[in-house]
């Protein structure tokens, strides 16, 4: 007998900000750096 079930995984994908929207964020220490559409700090 097989007792079957299911994985279910749920992924939450946060769009990325522009570089225009990165540069109107304000300043912060340490500074957050824009590197291929994250945002680091």
């Amino acid at each position: 007998m097989n007792a079957g079930w299911a994985v279910m995984t749920t992924t939450t994908v946060a769009a990325r900000p522009t570089l225009e929207q990165f540069l109107a964020l304000p300043e912060t220490k340490p500074a957050r750096e824009y590197i291929e559409g994250e945002i680091v700090q």
